[in-house]
């Protein structure tokens, strides 16, 4: 009686240490595809569309593959079109703002670039052409110039 007790509870342990195998097998298995999601969500949170973009081709293609016996994997994989979407969209939308910005200082960046080619060819011109007062008058403006234009 004691025998069969001790033996119950050994194939108990056994298919207990089974389960906890499978577990930690499907856990490290499924570690990589949740590292990438959450390194895309980083990448379109910070604004860096192409390398979002490049991880959610390797989710789709490499990770996402190797799990996809697993319910979530199936919403991961559901979600693509929608996520690849959004980060066209948010691209577009920084691209545009960008252009909207280099086209309403545009005049101010082309006044600041002639300026500085008159200092390097020495060419003489009016104190109102000089570069002090194009700097004043930026002082003035809005200072949303990007830090691109600020190297001209």
């Amino acid at each position: 009686d004691l025998l069969t007790q001790k033996g119950d509870e050994l194939i108990l342990l056994r298919t207990i240490q089974r389960n906890l195998a499978r577990t930690t097998e499907a856990l490290t298995s499924c570690q990589p595809v949740l590292d990438q999601y959450s390194k895309l969500q980083e990448q379109m949170k910070n604004k860096r569309f192409y390398p979002a973009l490049k991880s959610l081709e390797q989710l789709e293609h490499t990770l996402l593959p190797r799990v996809s016996q697993y319910s979530f994997a199936k919403v991961m994989h559901a979600r693509i079109p929608k996520l690849r979407e959004s980060i066209k969209m948010a691209s577009r939308a920084e691209l545009t703002d960008f252009l909207e910005l280099a086209r309403d200082k545009s005049e101010l960046i082309g006044k600041l670039a002639m300026e500085q080619t008159r200092q390097r060819s020495n060419i003489k011109l009016p104190p109102e052409f000089h570069l002090e007062h194009f700097a004043a008058e930026v002082e003035t403006q809005d200072r949303s110039l990007p830090s691109i234009f600020c190297r001209i």
